[in-house]
């Protein structure tokens, strides 16, 4: 079997879909990318072992122009994207479609192939235009496919009842899979700035919080708890964005987005990790956030990271699963420095926990289910 993976998007933060790259890569599948080239450099240095991955470019993203050219480059880019696809789709292919940001460029000529919907977002819908709720795509695409993916378990039961589908969805975690191998407390390689700020902090336990920051991921309690926590602690929130915290407390701290993985460096200087997700009105079902499946738990848990995170039924089920960290009953303060202190109280057992439980899973073997039920083998 030959995979034509396809994700047409901000490939430097989309980690699943370089993770699928380099399992399919070390699984000895012959893999063509199709992506943009806007981070091709970014690419190829991630893959610098790679033999059975190739990248495609299908040129850049170009995302600020007007809406013209944008519709324009819409039918430019979906060209492309067939072209390279009958270029190298024969009877023995599988398609597998990172995204429904990606599907949108196919068009019922996918309908005509095997081909894979591996969604990174809950939702009831697919839409076209997903911040505005514009042009639903048919649900044919979800019903045609030989397997729809689903990064947790009970959004693969929500999606089954929402399309009808008639078997349950594949579950992908979102376990990071690393070419660059990077230990605890590992050196920053990556940005002098960021080497800076982690020297400086190095005395102290650092509360991290990895990600973006908006109404429906807020940190105002938790900076405020570690506040309050005094000088042994610093609160550090490495974001891909601007700084909305600047002079909140003078043990907050702010590293600008770092490409991954050399993320990780700062991830493994980490004491705590953060996890804060508010259920909110968005272009996805409001179900996305409550059943969240964060990048972050393994990539906390890839250094022994003890969590916190408020009440929310997929992380409480995790944290009660593995004991690897707490679900505060509410967001508040006090709650939030209850639960650092618990755990500062047993941290050796916390993080034994959450390091354990990185270990439970095993991705390519997940992909391979994945391939085999695809081919009808489950």
């Amino acid at each position: 079997m030959n995979i034509i993976l396809v994700y047409l998007g901000d490939l430097l933060h989309c980690p699943p879909a370089m993770s699928l790259g380099k399992v399919l890569e070390d699984l000895g599948y012959e893999t063509k990318f199709i992506t943009y080239d806007d981070e091709k450099l970014e690419f190829a240095k991630y893959f610098e072992d790679m033999t059975h991955v190739e990248q495609i470019s299908i040129g850049a993203s170009n995302t600020k122009s007007n809406p013209f050219i944008k519709f324009f480059r819409f039918w430019i880019i979906k060209h492309k994207l067939w072209n390279l696809i009958n270029q190298y789709y024969n009877d023995d292919s599988l398609i597998w479609i990172v995204s429904n940001g990606s599907l949108k460029y196919f068009g019922k000529k996918l309908l005509q192939k095997k081909y894979i919907l591996h969604l990174l977002e809950l939702t009831e819908e697919l839409y076209f235009v997903e911040s505005r709720h514009l042009l639903p795509l048919s649900r044919e695409y979800i019903l045609n496919a030989v397997d729809v993916v689903e990064c947790e378990y009970n959004r693969a039961h929500i999606s089954k009842a929402w399309w009808g589908l008639k078997r349950i969805p594949s579950v992908l975690q979102n376990k990071p899979y690393n070419s660059v191998k990077i230990g605890k407390n590992n050196p920053i390689t990556s940005n002098e700035t960021v080497k800076n700020v982690i020297e400086k902090l190095k005395d102290k336990k650092i509360i991290l919080y990895q990600g973006n920051i908006s109404k429906e991921r807020p940190l105002d309690n938790y900076i405020k708890a570690v506040a309050e926590l005094g000088d042994d602690f610093a609160f550090v929130a490495m974001v891909n964005g601007k700084n909305p915290y600047q002079g909140k407390s003078s043990n907050y701290f702010y590293i600008p987005f770092v490409n991954p993985p050399f993320h990780l460096e700062v991830t493994s200087h980490a004491y705590i990790g953060i996890l804060s997700y508010t259920p909110v009105k968005n272009s996805y079902s409001i179900l996305n956030t409550v059943y969240c499946a964060p990048n972050k738990i393994w990539e906390y848990s890839q250094f022994g990271v003890p969590m916190i995170s408020n009440d929310l039924p997929a992380l409480k089920y995790h944290f009660e699963k593995y004991n690897d960290g707490i679900a505060c009953i509410d967001d508040s303060v006090e709650a939030i420095k209850k639960a650092i202190v618990e755990i500062s109280s047993s941290y050796d057992t916390y993080s034994y926990n959450s390091s354990n439980m990185f270990d439970t899973y095993d991705l390519k073997m997940e992909v391979n289910k994945i391939l085999k039920r695809s081919k009808g083998n489950e």
